[in-house]
């Protein structure tokens, strides 16, 4: 209920409000490049002797850096090809020792290029992954069974994008990323060990121009010597009585997005055929993603 005059009023405003609201599609670009390298360089040693009189027995054992559980075993695995051995039982003492010169490097890329479309000032959300069950407590029951409680948690790449479209053609991102995994090596862990990369941040990025979110997110140098006490200290020498490993890891996170502001059905319609021609285009190439091909400027 309102007068001609506020009715007429109310009526204007209301057409300039009551507009169909934009919409964003962002493409999205991410890369996890992990790099270990691994040295290895230097001799182990060890002493094992006995010996007997007839009446007594003495026995040694010096393996500080487990030489010869080293060696035994690899002798059991010649042994059980079938070649002809000589025991080493009966001999007053043996010395053994493995020289270690080892290096080795590895790249791990974890990539996806999640696509998303949602309405201005909309958040959106795209997961890929899977459910992991991780064992939260553990009960014995009366009848001596024993009960785990499981809890359920995604794993794989998470991404939120809340898109807020503002004047001159620009375009403010809220966005939440993240990539989580199992780790193969779980230590001294008795559940899964999981390994997690996050960022979160805020840009304004321009109509269709691309902004790049990375940095380094881990670099971690591990060195461990074992050697023989005294001998392992000489100068020059000492390397033939100590072994020397040297364990980098490096984790590198980088995150590319390009949004895109959708006007009408004309846009949503490039957009979709664009995306179409990419799956097409996907499922006839023969060759791995380049991730240097996707970071070439687009003609």
């Amino acid at each position: 209920m309102a007068s001609p005059t506020d009715y007429q009023n109310l009526l204007q405003v209301i057409q300039k409000l009551d507009k169909r609201r934009r919409q964003v599609f962002v493409e999205a670009l991410i890369a996890e490049v992990s790099l270990d390298k691994l040295k290895d360089l230097g001799v182990q040693w060890g002493l094992l002797g006995g010996a007997s009189d007839g009446t007594s027995t003495v026995v040694g054992l010096y393996d500080p850096q487990n030489v010869f559980t080293q060696l035994l075993a690899t002798l059991g695995s010649v042994r059980g090809a079938g070649l002809i051995i000589p025991d080493l039982a009966g001999t007053p003492a043996n010395f053994g020792a493995v020289l270690r010169a080892l290096e080795t490097n590895g790249a791990v890329n974890v990539l996806s290029t999640p696509n998303i479309m949602t309405s201005d000032n909309k958040e959106a959300e795209i997961f890929v992954g899977e459910n992991v069950p991780f064992i939260t407590s553990t009960n014995l029951s009366s009848t001596g069974l024993s009960q785990q409680s499981v809890n359920r948690q995604d794993v794989g790449i998470k991404l939120k994008i809340t898109p807020q479209i503002s004047e001159g053609e620009f375009v403010k991102l809220d966005i939440f990323q993240e990539i989580s995994a199992v780790k193969a090596d779980r230590g001294q862990a008795t559940d899964i060990v999981t390994t997690t990369r996050s960022a979160k941040t805020s840009v304004v990025v321009k109509n269709k121009d691309t902004v790049i979110i990375g940095g380094l997110i881990q670099d971690q140098d591990q060195v461990n010597v074992s050697k023989v006490p005294l001998l392992g200290d000489i100068p020059l020498l000492g390397w033939f009585f100590k072994s020397k490993s040297t364990t980098r890891q490096k984790t590198n996170l980088m995150i590319i997005l390009t949004p895109r502001i959708i006007r009408g059905a004309e846009e949503m319609t490039e957009v979709t055929d664009s995306q179409k021609k990419k799956f097409d285009d996907a499922v006839r190439m023969d060759q791995p993603f380049s991730l240097e091909g996707e970071l070439k400027p687009k003609q």
